[in-house]
């Protein structure tokens, strides 16, 4: 499964962090976009038949039972784990960066927030 890094229906901080971040990944040249390339990344290796893609809306927050609890914990995680940069960036002690994590929770689930995952399989080439 891959995610789209960009999420649908985000709060103010949660928008604020997220494209933070992926402003981050793109001035260092790192592709973030591989869910719309990797079909054809797949397909040119000349050793597969079908690619079959499929999308999965993952919810985060409580409002999504366990699995979006644990949605919203995954994102946390990230942005925490990458916290000495962002907080640089975004010009705020470390301090006020865990405030600012700490209403992400409540901004998912009165915004409804939720990121697609694309997942991906593959039939091989059959060579007799």
């Amino acid at each position: 499964m891959e995610p789209e890094l960009k999420a649908r229906n985000e709060g103010p901080i949660t928008i604020y962090l997220n494209d933070t971040f992926i402003k981050d990944l793109q001035s260092q040249n790192i592709f973030i976009n591989i869910t719309t390339e990797l079909e054809q990344f797949l397909k040119d290796t000349n050793q597969i038949d079908q690619v079959y893609h499929d999308e999965k809306l993952i919810s985060c927050g409580s409002w999504a039972g366990r699995l979006g609890e644990l949605a919203c914990e995954d994102f946390l995680m990230i942005i925490r784990a990458i916290k000495p940069r962002l907080s640089q960036i975004i010009g705020v002690n470390h301090e006020d960066y865990d405030q600012l994590l700490q209403s992400i929770p409540d901004e998912m689930n009165e915004h409804k927030t939720s990121f697609i995952h694309h997942r991906f399989w593959v039939q091989k080439l059959f060579s007799v």
